[in-house]
């Protein structure tokens, strides 16, 4: 918004922002999705690529942190070799300094693990060579999506998504309790399933029917929804349809009713 305290990490430059122009006309205030330009009040140094955040937004530079990550190639994602990181438009050199585990897509198991062979997953921390602005992916995808790539072949070895530290994870409603929540009000779950039983169902189902990029993209931490879904015509939608029955059921026991009373739907129906 206009005279809104901008600052441009990792260069820590701050100005104030003149008039937004939107649509050919002078605003004062820019939307998300909007394409405007932004005047600065004064000179400094900007380029091509760089972000913009609000001086007093929690989102700060800096050249370490956690990633989930998936293995494209052959060669073995290592710890301490050295890589290029691309995050946004921003593109550093980078090593893995620690592995913390891969994951068995099949029982959702962590392992401990030297490399990372090609399309396991695993829980990395990234150590960069200068400061970017990385975000939780959950929060901010542009900045939580990241590719791993060889700086000698230019080939993306993996690719991955920012982990919140673990702080924010514990502050971060679980998206899957709300489903469970919601199933359990339709009498389609009992009151104690776990999301956990729940997602268990849904790679299941979906190992069953041959679906092992969905069983990979499931063992990520935070795929709750991208998972249930995903699985919406495998396990959800059987669930639909037995709500939807009970409401068919409902709605026939009411015109029957209404029959036996003398009623008319017309004009008025359920």
């Amino acid at each position: 918004a206009h005279r809104d305290l901008l600052s441009s990490p990792p260069r820590r430059s701050t100005d104030l922002i003149r008039p937004v122009v939107a649509r050919a006309a002078e605003e004062h205030r820019g939307g998300a999705g909007e394409a405007v330009t932004l005047t600065l009040a004064d000179e400094i140094d900007l380029s091509r690529g760089d972000v913009l955040v609000h001086a007093e937004s929690l989102t700060k530079p800096r050249r370490q942190f956690q990633a989930r990550l998936l293995a494209l190639g052959e060669t073995p994602v290592t710890p301490g070799r050295a890589y290029l990181v691309k995050i946004g438009t921003a593109v550093t050199a980078a090593r893995i300094i620690a592995l913390h585990h891969t994951v068995d897509v099949h029982d959702y198991r962590t392992i401990p693990a030297a490399a990372l062979e090609m399309n396991g997953i695993g829980l990395a921390t990234l150590r960069l060579e200068t400061d970017v602005v990385a975000a939780d992916y959950a929060a901010c995808q542009p900045l939580g999506g990241i590719l791993l790539i060889d700086p000698h072949s230019n080939d993306t070895v993996a690719l991955g998504v920012v982990e919140a530290d673990a702080a924010s994870r514990a502050d971060r409603p679980r998206a899957g309790d709300g489903i469970v929540v919601a199933l359990a009000r339709f009498g389609l779950v009992s009151r104690d399933t776990t999301f956990g039983e729940l997602r268990r169902r849904a790679i299941d189902a979906a190992a069953n029917a041959g679906l092992t990029g969905l069983i990979a993209s499931a063992a990520t931490r935070d795929a709750e929804l991208t998972l249930v879904a995903t699985c919406a015509d495998l396990v959800l939608r059987p669930l639909l349809d037995a709500a939807l029955g009970h409401l068919r059921s409902w709605i026939a026991m009411r015109r029957q009713d209404r029959r036996e009373a003398g009623l008319s739907l017309d004009g008025g129906g359920i």
